[in-house]
């Protein structure tokens, strides 16, 4: 017998281990495989990165999402943003999180990625805005986050995203070199703030924004 999606996420979720409840209902509450390509849809439940097409995304096993929103420490109505939000999965995982009153925010820098992630983020009625730019950009919002989610590996935190988080925010990142990286939190106090490096992981490499020609 052929399982529905939703007995397949819940499965999922049953097999990644303890988790903040709040993170595991979200988890159970979102159909991955609308943000898989069709290749890898026999894959979609199970506990692994699979590939959007390309060389240099992929969408992040769910234990790393869960992860990533545990350290996030989201609450009904924070307002999150994440750099290189790919498919647009974590950002469906956070919205059932963060409820009607959040605000969500992905910086994409591949246009056609972008777009097909706003398509099925509005097939889902989640309300996220997704801009098409380079993720160590300033965000125009300013401090307003609670969380900043950086879904790519980076060799240094960008001093723009501490800048978009308010008092007491975080910042969740993958700091390393191409083949591995430790997922760092940085918490924003006042001005300053204080970093805590978390476990090994490998995320795929975030991308500039290709020089203009002259």
């Amino acid at each position: 017998m052929t399982e529905t999606w939703a007995e397949s996420a819940a499965r999922m979720v049953g097999a990644l281990g303890p988790m903040p409840p709040a993170v595991a209902k979200a988890l159970r509450s979102v159909p991955r495989h609308l943000f898989v390509p069709r290749a890898y849809l026999a894959r979609a439940y199970d506990d692994e990165p699979i590939p959007l097409g390309d060389d240099f995304t992929s969408i992040s096993a769910p234990h790393m999402v869960a992860l990533q929103l545990e350290l996030a420490k989201l609450h009904r109505g924070a307002n999150l943003l994440e750099i290189g939000s790919g498919s647009g999965y974590l950002l469906a995982v956070a919205s059932a999180i963060v409820g009607p009153s959040g605000h969500l925010v992905g910086v994409e820098i591949d246009p056609g990625l972008a777009n097909r992630s706003r398509a099925t983020l509005a097939q889902l009625g989640v309300d996220a805005t997704i801009r098409i730019r380079d993720g160590r950009e300033a965000v125009p919002e300013g401090p307003v986050f609670d969380a900043v989610l950086v879904s790519c590996a980076t060799s240094v935190l960008s001093p723009t995203w501490p800048a978009a988080v308010v008092d007491g925010g975080r910042v969740v990142a993958p700091v390393g070199h191409a083949m591995g990286q430790m997922l760092t939190v940085f918490r924003r106090k006042g001005t300053a703030g204080s970093t805590v490096v978390g476990p090994a992981v490998r995320f795929v490499p975030l991308r500039a924004a290709a020089p203009p020609h002259i």
